[in-house]
């Protein structure tokens, strides 16, 4: 199967078609060759029948020209005469044929060379031809056996006449037996020629036994020639049969006809007669009817045997001539078959193969039309019920639902890009946002600082009333006298409580600015972990496309939570703060009252010196609070500053990671162009 992968689906259909055309050649060709080679039997058979044609007249004339040879030798003196006229004219006949034979055979050397063995027997013949002169010479020497031609260079041995020419005429029969042969091949030609040949066979023995029959007549009847007259009786009959057996119904009725002639039947009963009784005739010529004139019954048989021969050779010749034309007519219808039938299978094998090949190219075509152009609103004619027809209607709904499938990648990526414009608005805006918050996280880090350096203002202020107090209460001790020192000092003190309460509610307001801020980061960080939140759900949407962008949204929401935990801390923190400022601002108040009574009471009487000794004591432990206070506020400051630069550094490395979800999603957004790019590219 790989090996017909190789070539192509036209190819593999052609050699489809060729194989079958190749075949039908072939078997038309076999059928063409029959039709020659019974053509060219028919043609071997006709030139077997044409040498038939000359040999059988020859063999007639031999046969007749032995028997007058008989006759002559044979004859009385007062007879010799006349027969030696009659043999002339018959001797004359039979040498006419004779080189009719021999210029025939040589004439047609060739076509006879294809027949072997007829070629061996004619060689044969030509050779007895050749020593026909030496018989005939014994002939007219009146004498059956000559040693006159014993010579090498001529008949090169003892010569028995008749002996020679039966040889002779015997080769020429048996020489006709290829007719017989080359006939086999054919049933009704067959019989015929077995016919013809059994009945030229009887003629040679008739004529053979009308030669002993004379001799009986005009000699007498030796148990030689009895035997001879039996035998060639015999012969005659058995050939009788075989030709009867063999012969059609006109070569039995021009048989019968030669049967019912007087002469004919003469013979026979003369025959019969040389036959019969032989202990009673033996020695003694055979006594005849007077009236029968033997020679006119032989020469008279010779006629109607040679024209029943004739009309045998004839019918065979007609029957072979028919035979030939059918046999031409056959190689002309296998040639027209052949041709007609070659024609008509090429016609239904292109048309068939047009039918594949056509519908193959033409989706080849579409397929490459298809890939060039993408449209995807192309479709094949899937007319008919044929497999193409199949293959067609499957591509078209292939086709179907490829178009249905590109349409919602397409209306997927229309999502996808406007999604990803959307998320690159977005992070456009939390980067604004991340900007925003890191600017005002570096605000706050300011007024952090600010409010530390005054926190520590305030703890310093703390300590030094811290020291005035004690001041105050050693001056009050050691003497009433310093009073009105006292009275001038608390009223400083209570202008330094004021302003410490001044401070004090300064520092509150400070720290509602700091809650402020808080709540802006605090938005911002929620803000920002919506965001992110969006983001995240938007990289959800554009599956693997989004993974990278959804990675830095976890980051940025992750940091907007700790931005978020740390702003609570640091709410914490400021309200731990308000509430000791507030505490402070009250104590404050109640110094600068007491400071106030203290003063009035220092005026009204200076044994107030004790109870304001207690009441320093107050404001002393009052000021180590406030000193406390202070340093822990101090301390609170500090914290708050570092968590402020922790949260500066966080909003830092979310502005570095919303830059880089900004690049993705505008990465994102450059996949989503790109894709709708490519999905415009087919017409849906």
């Amino acid at each position: 199967m790989q090996f017909l992968k190789q070539f192509k689906i036209q190819s593999r259909i052609a050699a489809l078609v060729l194989i079958p055309l190749v075949f039908t050649f072939i078997l038309s060709w076999e059928r063409l060759n029959n039709a020659l080679e019974s053509q060219q039997d028919m043609a071997d058979l006709d030139i077997v029948l044409n040498y038939a044609d000359v040999t059988s007249p020859y063999i007639g004339a031999v046969l007749e020209e032995a028997f007058y040879s008989r006759l002559y030798i044979d004859a009385q003196p007062d007879e010799a005469s006349s027969r030696k006229s009659t043999l002339k004219n018959v001797r004359d006949k039979a040498k006419r044929y004779e080189r009719t034979y021999v210029n025939y055979v040589r004439d047609n050397k060739d076509d006879l060379s294809k027949f072997t063995t007829l070629q061996t027997h004619i060689n044969g013949i030509l050779k007895l031809i050749e020593g026909l002169e030496y018989v005939r010479k014994t002939v007219d020497d009146k004498s059956h056996i000559s040693k006159k031609f014993t010579a090498k260079n001529q008949f090169g041995r003892e010569l028995h006449t008749m002996w020679e020419l039966s040889v002779v005429i015997r080769r020429l029969l048996l020489s006709m037996n290829e007719i017989v042969v080359l006939s086999s091949a054919n049933e009704q030609l067959s019989k015929m020629a077995n016919a013809y040949y059994n009945l030229m066979a009887a003629n040679v023995e008739t004529s053979f036994h009308n030669s002993f029959v004379y001799l009986t007549i005009y000699q007498q009847l030796d148990a030689y020639i009895f035997g001879e007259i039996y035998a060639s009786a015999t012969k005659t009959n058995s050939y009788h049969e075989l030709f009867l057996n063999f012969a059609s119904d006109k070569a039995k009725n021009a048989f019968n006809k030669m049967r019912a002639n007087r002469y004919y039947k003469t013979y026979d009963e003369v025959g019969l007669q040389a036959r019969s009784n032989i202990y009673n005739i033996v020695n003694k010529p055979l006594a005849i009817d007077p009236s029968i004139d033997w020679n006119e019954v032989t020469s008279q048989v010779f006629k109607i045997y040679n024209q029943t021969v004739d009309d045998v050779m004839s019918e065979l010749i007609d029957t072979k001539n028919t035979l030939v034309d059918d046999a031409n007519s056959l190689v002309i219808q296998t040639i027209v078959l052949m041709f007609a039938l070659l024609i008509v299978i090429s016609l239904v094998s292109y048309v068939i193969a047009r039918s594949i090949a056509s519908p193959l190219k033409s989706m080849v075509r579409s397929f490459k039309q298809l890939a060039k152009d993408k449209d995807m609103t192309q479709r094949l004619d899937d007319s008919g019920s044929d497999e193409l027809a199949e293959l067609s209607h499957a591509f078209n709904e292939l086709l179907e639902n490829f178009n249905q499938t590109l349409t919602s990648v397409q209306t997927e990526a229309n999502a996808i890009h406007n999604s990803s414009t959307d998320i690159n608005s977005a992070m456009s805006d939390s980067l604004e946002l991340s900007k925003s918050q890191l600017a005002s996280t570096d605000s706050v880090s300011v007024a952090i600082t600010e409010m530390t350096a005054t926190i520590s203002e305030v703890a310093s202020m703390a300590h030094s009333t811290s020291d005035i107090v004690h001041q105050a209460h050693d001056l009050s001790v050691d003497s009433a006298k310093n009073a009105h020192l006292s009275r001038e000092l608390m009223q400083d003190l209570i202008k330094e409580l004021g302003n410490t309460g001044d401070v004090v509610n300064n520092l509150n307001e400070e720290s509602k600015q700091i809650s402020n801020i808080l709540n802006v980061i605090q938005d911002i960080a929620e803000q920002t972990n919506l965001l992110a939140l969006n983001a995240a759900i938007e990289a959800a949407r554009a599956g693997d496309m989004g993974r990278g962008f959804a990675v830095v949204s976890d980051e940025v929401r992750n940091l907007a939570s700790r931005t978020q935990e740390s702003t609570k801390q640091i709410r914490q923190q400021i309200e731990a703060l308000q509430q000791g400022a507030a505490t402070a601002v009250s104590n404050m108040e109640m110094l600068q009252q007491a400071g106030t009574q203290s003063s009035d009471i220092v005026l009204e009487n200076s044994k107030a010196f004790d109870l304001m000794k207690g009441k320093l004591d107050e404001v002393m432990q009052m000021a180590t609070q406030i000193a406390t206070a202070t340093e822990e506020q101090t301390s609170v400051s500090n914290e708050m500053n570092e968590r402020i630069l922790v949260i500066r550094d966080e909003a830092q490395k979310v502005t570095d990671q919303t830059n880089k979800t900004s690049d993705s999603s505008q990465g994102l957004k450059q996949t989503g162009e790109r894709l709708k790019q490519y999905i415009s590219e087919f017409h849906l």
